[in-house]
């Protein structure tokens, strides 16, 4: 379970003050015959929703065959769970990011890289609108790290989605200011109309030195004085 807080000074964009329950997961994993895993995980904020309802099967060491609902493999901080992200929300490019959705992936990795990619349906993120075929999209992921140590990495990652929209179907990006008790799109494009296919690359260069790791796996108390970060706008959002 985790918990936000949070009191803005005034600014540009008025923005809520108050807390709330963020995320409120139940979740199990069971091996079933040895080289099988099934996954479940439903959060049970707002009107709840499923996460992760998946089959892995991982009887071909490094590789890994898993279908059903699960992430698409595309961002480091999407692919980090949220208990060990550095700030209380994902930073605002990762909207890009896939999220859960249906579909097919295969992944495999060695001492210093990794690679995965998939084949996925569903819709590319909440504010795609209109109804018809259901859209599909190909994501991958890699990543190197030449220098892997117990206290220190340096790591590059990049990721590449295509989806093919629905024809008649329209998008829009639109994410909170790192902070969901907000309850305002600081950053949001205009509805587009869809005839052809989005295509999108993201890429992650990291130098970190391990300091200390903690996590709490029943609850976890947040707080805005953790870290906040901050673009000032005009009411509702700047398209961009």
């Amino acid at each position: 379970m985790h918990v936000d807080a949070a009191i803005f000074d005034d600014d540009n964009t008025p923005l809520n003050d108050g807390a709330e329950v963020r995320r409120a997961r139940l979740g199990a994993a069971l091996t079933l015959f040895r080289d099988f895993t099934l996954k479940y995980q439903y959060d049970f904020v707002d009107e709840g929703r499923v996460l992760d309802a998946s089959l892995t099967y991982e009887g071909l060491e490094p590789l890994e065959i898993e279908i059903g609902q699960f992430k698409e493999p595309f961002s480091l901080e999407e692919m980090t769970s949220s208990n060990n992200i550095t700030f209380m929300e994902r930073a605002l490019p990762n909207e890009f990011a896939g999220g859960y959705n249906t579909g097919i992936a295969v992944s495999t990795h060695g001492a210093n890289w990794s690679a995965a990619g998939g084949l996925f349906g569903d819709r590319i993120i909440k504010d795609v609108f209109g109804a018809g075929d259901e859209d599909l999209s190909v994501t991958g992921r890699f990543t190197y790290a030449p220098l892997h140590e117990e206290n220190r990495v340096w790591y590059l990652g990049v990721s590449a989605s295509r989806r093919e929209v629905d024809e008649g179907g329209r998008v829009r990006f639109a994410t909170d200011p790192e902070s969901a008790v907000a309850e305002v799109n600081l950053v949001s494009t205009a509805l587009y109309g869809t005839s052809n296919s989005i295509t999108w690359v993201a890429w992650k260069r990291r130098t970190s030195k391990v300091l200390f790791r903690s996590r709490v796996n029943t609850f976890t108390a947040r707080s805005i004085g953790k870290a906040v970060a901050a673009i000032s706008t005009s009411p509702g959002g700047t398209p961009i």
